[in-house]
This record gives structure tokens, sequence and C-alpha cells, in this order.
């Protein structure tokens, strides 16, 4: 044998014997030597992927990750398509906090898994755990389709995991796939029915999908599994519009079922008891809204300024107790009809566009709107053209079946802005409540269709001062505050507490300005004081009052409860956070403190400076000193006091002075017919008006000036009388047409007049943003005879006293010469769906 064929069996010899060493060294964990073992054998076999992962495993479990790393890459290149070295190496590389390398090695690891056929059983828990974590990783940094796959993959090592098939929805809807979203919650609820969550999330899936029975069952079911489950709780009072009929009836639906199953295609599917209850809920939702617009439709003698309001809110009717709901009962309260128009749209699965869903309140008709595009159809979410429209429609549907008079649309979100744009039939009220600039998540669409609707509107009240100042930078506004129900808050006024112990209160929401730490600093400073927090724990950081045995949290309470609560109050408060959504805000609760009789001590704010009976603060000290005086001081008098201080805030005053701003947008109108344009009644042109201040007259004359002086003569000493409208030989006089004609008038006071061609069309909103398109010099000789003219009765009777006539004699032309104007050629912006409308404004010339 020669010399250097006895090297290489020694060579041999020696590898082999150290490979056995090094994998004895790795059975007796002995990690340390096996590593080094395992290194020597590679001197000789470095191609040797498999003994890269077990010098690998030595190392990691000695403790040496970044040579483990080192190991485990080795492996992977030698063999890329190896399952098990890429998941060691996946692993071995988070352990290093080589985060952003394991995440792209982890990505080719998981491409590896779901082109992977037959994995080894044993590789099946690791390789799923790996990719599930790495899936987590990818959630927590909202890569939402990228976690999507992962989760798919290592549902598809291991299918039966329910909580994971839960976080695969999660991803799909994040990523925009509501469908893929819904068939991962219904796998995930098919493995495991007793898992509430699981039923709450598969209800938000359905109604994001537009199904919203199936969304309302899923939540009940969730709710049935865990009462304490507040998502599924409010989600449901969300989607049934804070209906409890409708709660209850998805309740029974639940409970008449003997099982609840999925069919082959994983739909929810129920037996016949379940269906029966469904069909009972659809026969009372018909009748219901048989009788209501039964009542609704029944005509009244008496026609005043806002007879009609159509509620457009930010909040269903049966929501937390608002400002909406008060003045919508208020106005209510008034004898006039209100509209208040649900948030929930309901799918078009008949001919009619709304429903009328219940009378929560006597003479306020809670109506959902009904269009095909429901399902993609959110208020809260930026509405799109299609939607808007369907929405539109529906409004207008309303409107003519209930034949409404001129309504008032009531805006309080701006939300509404694009399906009202153009809709021309009713006076646009904006009623702004907060400083949507000053949310930090306020959507800039959102602000834009805000300011929009600022401009757009013919009215824009507003309930702070701050605000009021803000909007007047744009146009007029007028401040209407908040209020109060009187009735329902003196009740508790002169009630002591009854707790011995003093009570330091609040109500409403405790959201990020809420301000934590002043409440934390009394109750600690005050063992001997109980402070009672009552309302919807938002973005407040409550840790702070955690081991504060004196701070009881007690969550939202109905409206009705308020005073009760209230009345245990030794001392309510509002300690807010001073920015400039606060500034802005006119609270609620302010009021009904002190209608409660009971002292407040509040943050320093603009909107409380001067208010009797409040404390106002701008630290943790003031505000813990002020506590202590308004304790010690209070006394049944100064109770009562405030008390009767409240009569003047209260929610009927306020709808007085919101109808004393709206009057004036329904100012008396006088038109003028002449017989030859072929209405000779009166009957005959109310027929075609939907506006109840209207009073025709019939004029001999055609001529343009004889027509003037006619009508001049013809209202005579008529003081009520406040725009004169000369009606053209073919003016269009369809529904809105008098709204949109005299709407120019109402909104630039410099307006003193109006004049429309004859193939204007006066149907839709002719005065919505109004653009200057040129600026010219005319006078009335160019203005045919024919032509409807719009004017203000005071600018009338100034051009007729211009003219110097005597014994009401003047010359061929004077009228025409006295009334020569500056005339402004505008154009308003193109409402939705409808022709570009052109109108002249003419500004009569100031008389000497």
């Amino acid at each position: 044998m020669s010399l250097a064929l006895q090297r290489v069996r020694s060579i041999f010899a020696l590898r082999g014997a150290t490979r056995e060493n090094a994998d004895a060294a790795r059975d007796a964990g002995r990690w340390s030597e096996a590593a080094k073992l395992y290194a020597s054998v590679l001197r000789f076999e470095p191609g040797n992927a498999d003994l890269w992962v077990q010098c690998g495993h030595a190392r990691k479990e000695g403790g040496d990750i970044t040579g483990a790393v080192e190991a485990y890459g080795r492996a992977c290149k030698l063999a890329p398509f190896d399952i098990d070295a890429r998941l060691h190496f996946v692993n071995a590389l988070h352990r290093n906090d080589e985060n952003e390398r394991a995440a792209a090695e982890a990505m080719i690891l998981i491409e590896q898994l779901i082109e992977c056929e037959n994995l080894p059983d044993n590789l099946r828990a690791a390789a799923s755990a790996c990719v599930v974590a790495e899936a987590d990783r990818l959630r927590d940094s909202r890569a939402w389709a990228k976690a999507a796959v992962a989760y798919r993959a290592a549902l598809s090592i291991k299918p039966q995991q329910p909580k994971i098939w839960v976080q695969l929805g999660h991803a799909e809807k994040e990523s925009g796939d509501t469908r893929a979203a819904e068939a991962a919650y219904r796998e995930a609820v098919q493995q495991d029915s007793s898992d509430s969550d699981a039923w709450t999330q598969l209800g938000h899936a359905l109604k994001l999908n537009g199904r919203r029975l199936e969304a309302m069952d899923s939540y009940a079911r969730a709710l049935i599994l865990d009462k304490g489950a507040a998502d599924a709780q409010s989600a449901l009072a969300n989607v049934a519009g804070y209906d409890s009929r409708e709660i209850e009836r998805a309740f029974d639906r639940q409970t008449a079922r003997q099982a609840t199953r999925f069919d082959t295609y994983g739909r929810l599917s129920s037996d016949l008891s379940g269906a029966e209850v469904l069909l009972q809920s659809v026969r009372e939702k018909i009748q219901t809204h048989r009788r209501l617009l039964a009542k609704i439709t029944r005509r009244r003698s008496d026609v005043r300024v806002a007879d009609d309001v159509i509620y457009l809110s930010g909040i269903d009717w049966r929501y937390r107790r608002q400002r909406p709901q008060h003045i919508a009962a208020a106005l209510a309260d008034t004898g006039r009809r209100v509209i208040y128009v649900s948030n929930v749209f309901e799918p078009a699965d008949s001919p009619e566009t709304f429903r009328i869903a219940s009378e929560p309140y006597p003479g306020v008709f809670e109506v959902r709107l009904r269009i095909a595009a429901a399902t993609q159809c959110h208020l809260h979410q930026e509405i799109d053209d299609f939607c808007a429209e369907e929405l539109r429609t529906a409004l207008y549907d309303l409107w003519c079946s209930l034949g409404l008079l001129s309504p008032v649309l009531l805006i309080d979100n701006p939300c509404w802005s694009k399906v009202v744009s153009g809709f021309g039939l009713g006076a646009i009220v904006y009623d702004c409540i907060d400083d949507l600039a000053a949310f930090p998540d306020a959507p800039a669409a959102l602000l834009q269709e805000e300011a929009r609707l600022i401009e757009a509107a013919d009215l824009v009240v507003a309930t702070s001062r701050v605000l009021t100042n803000k909007i007047e930078n744009v146009r007029p506004a007028v401040l209407v505050p908040n209020g109060v129900e009187t009735r329902h808050f003196t009740r508790v006024a002169e009630m002591p507490s009854a707790s011995e112990r003093p009570v330091i209160g609040y109500f409403g929401i405790l959201g990020a300005w809420f301000q934590a730490d002043w409440i934390r600093a009394s109750a600690v400073n005050h063992p001997e004081w109980d402070f009672h927090l009552i309302g919807e724990v938002s973005e407040a950081d409550i840790s702070k009052f955690y081991n504060l045995p004196n701070v009881k949290l007690f969550g939202e309470r109905p409206y009705q409860e308020l005073p009760y609560l209230l009345a245990q109050f030794y001392v309510a408060t509002i300690p807010f956070k001073v920015n400039e959504l606060t500034r802005a805000v006119n609270p609620v609760k302010i009021y009904e403190y002190l209608a409660g009789g009971r002292p407040v001590v509040a943050t320093r704010m603009p909107e409380l400076e001067g208010l009797p009976g409040v404390t106002l603060c701008t630290t943790a000290s003031e505000f813990d000193q002020a506590l202590v005086r308004s304790i010690f001081e209070d006394t049944a008098e100064k109770r009562r006091a405030r008390s009767l201080s409240m009569q003047a805030h209260d929610w009927s005053a306020r709808v007085e002075a919101l109808l004393g701003a709206i009057k004036p947008l329904f100012p008396q109108v006088v038109a003028a017919v002449a017989p030859s344009q072929g209405r000779s009644t009166e009957l005959a042109l109310k027929a075609l008006s939907d506006y109840p201040y209207l009073r025709v007259i019939e004029i001999s004359s055609a001529a343009f000036e004889e027509r003037l002086l006619e009508v001049s003569q013809a209202i005579g000493l008529d003081a009520q009388t406040e725009i004169v409208v000369m009606v053209g030989n073919s003016a269009p006089l369809t529904w809105g047409w008098v709204r949109n004609l005299i709407t120019p008038l109402l909104r630039d006071k410099r307006v003193e007049a109006v004049v429309i061609d004859d193939d204007w069309t006066a149907t839709k909103s002719a005065g919505s943003s109004l653009q200057v398109a040129s600026r010219r010099r005319m006078d009335f000789r160019e203005l045919l005879p024919q032509n409807t003219v719009a004017i203000w009765r005071t600018s009338l009777e100034k051009g007729l006293r211009a003219l110097g006539a005597k014994s009401g004699a003047y010359q061929e032309g004077d009228l025409r010469s006295a009334l020569t104007a500056e005339i402004y050629q505008l154009r308003s912006t193109r409402s939705e769906g409808f022709d570009w409308v052109s109108a002249i404004y003419l500004q009569a010339e100031k008389q000497p």
C-alpha cells in the first residue's frame, strides 16, 4: 500500500471518528464540544449542507447565535430548497436581531411552503409556528397583504388553527378584500363555534359586505356566548340603528335556531323557526312604515317657517343623547314635522327608496334611505358620486312622497355635503358643532366637504363663539349654543347628595382631551372623597386611576339615569385639556350640571366664562382648591339659583333662536302673471310650486315697464311682501323654482335683482357656490320683456321713486333709466348630473 493511499484512509477514518464524536457530544448535550467537532469535519466536507445544519444547532444551543446564523446560512446556500435548514435560519436571524434579513428569508420560506405538497409531519408544527410568528410581525408593521400571504401559508401547513383563521381575516380585511376576510372568519367559527370574538369579527365582515341582518345575527351570537363582549354590543347597536326592537329580533333569531350550522358553501344557515322570526320582522317593518306614512302625510292647514325639517345628522337617534336629538325633539314640540334620517342605509330590495322605521319622539320620524349601493356606502367614510346620487334620489322621493313644503335640510355632519349638493328643494342649514380641523385624525376629505358646505349653505349656525368667529372669516354665521332639557334635570336641583362621603363627579366621554392627571392628584390628596366618572372610556389614560379605590368608572349610562347620578354629586367637573378642540367646545354637560343645581369646577375654556356657579382653573392645584371650596360653600339656595338660571338655556329657547335665524330664508314672495301667459289662475301656479309663502297676482300688461308699475300698485302698502317676481312667458314653473330663483338674493345681500333667460331651468339649485365669470355694464333695454325677474321690493320702490314722476306720470324709458344697473354675469357651479345654469345678477345703482 502506497503512502498516499494510507494518508487518505487515515483522513477518512479521522473524519468518520470525528463525525461520530460530534454526534455523541450533541446527543450528550455537550454543545460547545459538538460545535468544534462539526467544524473539524466540515473542513473536509464543506459542501455537506446537513453537517452545516448540525453545526448550527450545536452553536445555537451553546449560545453562539452569530455562529449559528453563519452555519444555517451556509446550509441554505448549499441546499436552497431545504425547508428545515431555512426554518432554522429564520429563527436564528430573529434571535440575532437581524430582523430585516429574517423577514426576507421568511418570505422565501413561505413561498417554498406554499409550493411544497408533502411536508414531513415532523416539520409541520415548527414550520407553522415560524410562519405565524413572521405573519404576526408583518401584521404589527401593518404590511397587511404580506401578512395575509404568510397566514395562508401557515394554515396550508396546519389548517386546524381557528385563532390563525381570525388573524387571516384581519389581514384580508385591512388589505381591502372583505369577502376573503368573511370566508376566513367563517372558517374560524366553524372550527370553534364557542369563540365570541370570531363571531364578532364575522359580523364586522358581513356588515362591510352589505349583509346587515346576518351581521346582526353574528353579533347576537357573540353576545350569547359572552355577555361582556363590548365590541359586539356596540357593533350590534350601531348596525341596528340603536333600535331595541331590531336588536331583540336578532336575539330571537339566534335562540329560535336549534343549531347554527354551515352549508357546503360556508354560508350561515338556519332552521325554519329562525326564518319565521325573520319573516315576522319584515311584516312588522312594512306595517310600521305604512302606519307612519299615513300619519306623516296628513296635511295641516297652517304653514309656518321651517314647517318641515329633514334632519341629516351624523348620529342615529338612539345613539348617545346629544344636541341633534335635543334640537329635533324641540322642533317637534313646536308642531313641526321632523324627518330624522338614519345613518343606516338599507339595500333597495323593493321599489321604495326609503322606509319610515319609527316615531321615536312625538313628531319625529326616523327614516332609513334604501339604495342599491348600501353595501359600499358608509356615511362616515368618503361617499362616492354614485352613492351620493342614489341618496339624493332617495331624498327627492321622500320629499315628493311626503309632500314637504320647501323643507329645511338641517345638517350637522359634512359627510352629507355631497348628497345635498344640487338638491335645490329646500333651505340648507349647516349646524357646526365642533372644530373638525382640531381633531388629529380628521380626514382631509371631510374638511374639504365642510368647506364646501359652509360656502353652499343658506345659513350656517355654530355652537360656540370661537366657531362663529372662525366661520365668519368666510361668511356670516349665527351663534346658537348648546342647551339643556331643564325638566329632565331640575327635578334633582334641590336634592342633597345621599352619600356621606363627598362625591366629585363627571359624565361624558373620557376622550384624549380628559385631564386624568387632575383627577388623580385630587383623589390622592383626598382619600375621603369619591370620584364618579360616568361615560365611555375612549382615549383617556385611565391607568392613572389604578390602585385608587376612591376613583370609580361607571361606563356609559342611559340618558334617563343621568339626573339621579347627578344627584349624588357634591361637585360636578369638566377637567379638559386646553387645545384647539376644547377651546371651540360648548359642552352640553355644563348646562345639565347647572340645571341639576350642582356647583361646577372646570378647566378655563372660553365658552364657560361668565356662567353662574362655575369655577374655572388652569392648574391641578387650582382645581383641587376649587373642589374644596365648592364642597364647603354650597347651599340649597345656591343650588336653586343655579337651576333657575338655566331656564333661559332650555332647548326650546335654542330652537326659537334657530327658527329666528331661519325665518329670513323664507321671505314673502309675490308672483305677477299676465293672462296672455296662459296661467290665468292662482291655483294653476300654486299647483306647480312648493314654496309656502307665494302670493300670485294677475296683471294685464305685457310690456316690461307697465308690468313693473302694475305690480307696484297691486302690492300697494302690503309691507309683508319682500320679493317681487315677474314671471316670463316661458318660465319653468316646476317644483323648487321659486326657492332657486330667490336664493341668489338671499345669499348675497349686494344682489338686488335676478334676471333669467327663458332656457334657464329652476329645478335644481342655481345659487350654490356662485362664481363671478365676467362683469360688464348693462341696462334693462338689454333684457327681453318676457324674461323672468326677481327683485327686492325695496329695490323696486327705490327705482320707482327715482323716476321723480308727479301724479304717477312718467316719460317713456324713464323706468329703464332709473333701474340701469351694474350687471354681474355669474355662473353657478355644476350641480350633480345637471347642466350649467347661468343667470344675470344686477345691483341697482344707488340714487342720490
